[in-house]
C-alpha cells in the first residue's frame, strides 16, 4: 500500500504591537481558518495584558483572544522562568517528531522541551506576540500568510514540513 506524504503549513506572524493582532485573528476568522487552529507564543505578562484588554472589549469583540489566551501552557519547564506560553496546538508537532526549525530551535543538552528559535525568543522577550494558523493546504497557507501580512506584523514566514506517512490501520 502507498501511502501519501503529509505535511505540516503553518502562517506564522510576529506582531510588535498587540494592536493588529485582534484585527488579524478576525480576519482569519473571517476567512474560514478555525479558532482550534490558531495559536499563540508570548510572555505571561503580555497574556495578562490581553485577556484583560479582551474581557473589556464589548461582547463578541475579544471573545477569540480571550478564548486563545486561556488555553496558554508554559511552553516548557526551562521557561517558566521567563514566562513564555503557548497555545498547546503549536506543541503538537513538535512532540510527534516535527521540529519545524524556523519556529523551534534545539533543546539546550538535548532535552525533550521545545526551545524557540532564537530570533523568535528574542521578539517574544520584548513583549511581542506570535500568532500561528495551521493550514489544510498549501492554498489555505498562501491565504493566511497574504492576511498575516496585511495585519503589518513585523515579520511572517510561511513555514512547511513533511510529517512522517500515517500507520496503516489494521
Amino acid at each position: 500500500m502507498c501511502v501519501k506524504d503529509r505535511k505540516l503549513r503553518i502562517a506564522l506572524a510576529v506582531f510588535d504591537l498587540a494592536g493588529p493582532l485582534g484585527s488579524a485573528i478576525a480576519s482569519l476568522l473571517r476567512e474560514g481558518i478555525p479558532i482550534g487552529r490558531l495559536g499563540l507564543i508570548l510572555q505571561a505578562a503580555t497574556a495578562e495584558r490581553l485577556a484583560a484588554d479582551a474581557s473589556r472589549a464589548s461582547p463578541g469583540d475579544g471573545a477569540s483572544m480571550l478564548d486563545l489566551v486561556r488555553k496558554l501552557t508554559p511552553l516548557s519547564q526551562a521557561y517558566e522562568g521567563r514566562g513564555i506560553l503557548a497555545s498547546p496546538r503549536l506543541l503538537e508537532p513538535w512532540r510527534s517528531g516535527s521540529r519545524l526549525p524556523a519556529l523551534w530551535g534545539d533543546a539546550p543538552s538535548g532535552g525533550e522541551a521545545p526551545r524557540l528559535a532564537a530570533d523568535l525568543e528574542r521578539n517574544v522577550q520584548d513583549g511581542a506576540v506570535i500568532l500561528a494558523a495551521e493550514t489544510a493546504n498549501a492554498r489555505e497557507q498562501w491565504l493566511c500568510t497574504r492576511l498575516l501580512l496585511q495585519q503589518s506584523s513585523s515579520i511572517v514566514l510561511a513555514l512547511e514540513c513533511s510529517l512522517p506517512p500515517a500507520a496503516a490501520s489494521g
